[in-house]
């Protein structure tokens, strides 16, 4: 297991990793605000491919960085959006979503999950 703490150009680079999350996040409420079932006319296909597209960086490279929960809940929701029917499962994505983003606010306070 890497030691993040005592090694200082790891912690920076983690320190880097979780500034990138303000993005992220942003980008995730922004999605999730789309899909939610009160917002008419939203561009709900554009919406889930924001959400793959945070999803599928976090599964790829929060890991990398100590954060294995994002890796986890990132790759959960890559896989249920490369589905063809993802679009019928609103509610399993939008749930997921909210924990990767609580997941995240607990990062950016913490620096832990």
């Amino acid at each position: 297991m890497i030691d993040w703490e005592s090694d200082p150009e790891l912690k920076e680079m983690q320190r880097q990793f979780i500034l990138s999350l303000h993005e992220r996040r942003n980008l995730l409420a922004t999605a999730l605000a789309a899909i939610k079932p009160a917002v008419p006319d939203a561009n709900v296909d554009e919406a889930l491919k924001t959400i793959q597209f945070v999803a599928h960086k976090l599964a790829g490279a929060a890991g990398s960085y100590g954060f294995g929960k994002l890796t986890e809940i990132g790759g959960r929701i890559d896989d249920l959006l490369d589905e063809e029917e993802a679009r019928k499962d609103l509610k399993n994505i939008i749930a997921l979503s909210s924990e990767l983003d609580a997941l995240m606010d607990k990062v950016l306070k913490t620096g832990r999950e």
